[in-house]
């Protein structure tokens, strides 16, 4: 049984075999629950692929955040947990926060944080007066 995490917009494929092991198939009876109720809202339909020997997946899209429970003939598949962003790019924004570098321009008031790599992580505007300094997302 597949357990895992996806992204939102990101096609999810979930193996399984047929309960008697027979090729051919071209339908199952698919059940997708969400947050533990009955979930209709995919946009295009699951599709079947078969590898032989009673082995197939089906793949699909999620756009919407929760928790998955996906069952084919009467059997739970799958479990999922589907979310706007992964918990490895969250990790790796906090990382990238605390070991990249930054650059302060004085002259235009802009602060910019690079990531470990190089690439741009934030861009910022910095307000300084006598009392307070701060900086505001661009």
């Amino acid at each position: 049984m597949l357990n895992a995490e996806f992204t939102t917009g990101t096609v999810i494929y979930v193996p399984f075999y047929d309960n008697e092991n027979l090729e051919g198939k071209t339908s199952f009876n698919i059940r997708i629950l969400k947050d533990n109720e009955l979930f209709l809202g995919l946009v295009d339909p699951p599709e079947l692929q078969e590898f032989g020997s009673g082995l197939y997946t089906i793949s699909f899209t999620l756009s919407e955040a929760g928790l998955y429970a996906v069952c084919i003939d009467g059997v739970v598949a799958a479990f999922l947990s589907v979310v706007p962003k992964s918990s490895n790019l969250i990790l790796r924004n906090l990382e990238d926060q605390a070991l990249g570098s930054y650059f302060y321009n004085k002259e235009t008031g802009v602060l910019t944080l690079y990531r470990q790599d190089g690439s741009v992580l934030r861009t910022y505007n910095v307000v300084d007066n006598n009392a307070q300094t701060s900086r505001e997302l661009i």
